[in-house]
């Protein structure tokens, strides 16, 4: 097994990688609030659950449950000054109230595509060569069909319980949330990639630099796992909530900078560093080498490097213990 210092230089490394990644997603998060691409991706996601049905997009958005999350009137604001956030249950309910105000939920259902509309619907999918009006009729009612389908089917499976069938159209929301999710988690992490780069060159956190100064300086080795240690027992918080609050986003990103520089300015920075010396000695590609590295595991995410700092640090105080010399028992 690895000796102390290789464990205390891995956490030390780790912890700046924890730093690192606070400084780029606090500053992803400030850049999502100033282009607001949340609110605009929530509705697009919305738009394709619901079939792409401008109708009942703006039923949805114009329901008392989700228009008072936003202000303005719907088709007069933009998409990004709608809500970043609309709960499930508010979703199911809004949905619901469509139904309107009918005591038998069949009868009410069935008004939302009536007979007259499957006969149209089916009559158009038996053109072979659909005019450009019919291919937007085709689009709508088609449309009619697949939220109705959604609707009768949480009904059925509710049996008569309004809980369950708010549950069932709030479960099928969330599984399309899911998939919004989806788009931003691979958006994020190809963001925080490209700041990772730029705060690698900002800054000069080269990995390769930063794993031989923990290696071979014993006194900086034991300021970083010390700071490393108190992070871990202080429960560091690697929440990333979505806010629309700039000001909030901006105070949490100047914080996090803040913090990086407190615990890492002596394996960072470009005050040791000397260009002349880089080129006369060949070594530029290793510093770009190390900037790279540090780029691609900024991309993992805060909370990534948190669960390892915090693995780390509990295998660190199991060995710790062992590593002392037994008293010597008498002869």
């Amino acid at each position: 097994m690895f000796g102390s210092d290789t464990l205390d230089t891995a956490i030390g490394l780790v912890f700046i990688y924890l730093m690192v990644s606070f400084v780029c997603s606090a500053a992803a998060e400030f850049i999502e609030v100033i282009l607001k691409n949340r609110p605009k991706k929530l509705f697009q996601g919305i738009s394709e659950l619901l079939a792409h049905s401008d109708e009942w997009v703006a039923k949805v958005y114009n329901d008392p449950l989700v228009s008072s999350l936003y202000k303005g009137k719907f088709g007069e604001v933009s998409p990004k000054n709608l809500p970043s956030y609309i709960p499930g249950k508010n979703f199911a309910i809004a949905l619901l109230n469509q139904l309107g105000d009918n005591t038998s939920w069949n009868a009410s259902v069935e008004n939302l595509f009536p007979q007259a509309e499957r006969t149209t619907l089916q009559n158009l999918r038996n053109i072979k060569s659909p005019t450009e009006a019919q291919q937007l009729e085709l689009k709508a009612l088609g449309a009619h069909e697949h939220i109705y389908k959604a609707i009768k089917s949480a009904l059925m499976t509710a049996e008569g319980d309004i809980n369950k069938a708010v549950k069932n159209i709030e479960d099928w929301y969330n599984s399309a949330m899911d998939r919004v999710s989806g788009w931003f988690k691979r958006r994020t992490h190809i963001v925080l990639l490209c700041l990772g780069a730029v705060a690698a060159l900002v800054y000069n956190i080269d990995t390769l630099s930063i794993v031989t100064r923990l290696a071979n300086d014993k006194a900086i080795r034991q300021t970083v796992v010390a700071s490393a240690g108190t992070a871990v027992t202080a429960k560091q918080s690697t929440d990333t909530a979505a806010t629309d609050d700039i000001k909030a986003a901006k105070e949490k990103l100047d914080l996090s900078i803040t913090t990086l520089l407190a615990n890492a300015s002596a394996l960072i920075g470009w005050k040791d560093f000397t260009w002349d010396c880089v080129y006369l000695r060949g070594q530029l590609w290793a510093h770009w080498l190390g900037w790279l590295l540090t780029a691609i595991a900024v991309s993992f995410g805060a909370p990534f490097w948190f669960d390892v700092l915090n693995k780390f640090m509990v295998v660190r105080s199991t060995v710790k213990p062992k590593e002392k010399s037994e008293p010597e028992k008498p002869k």
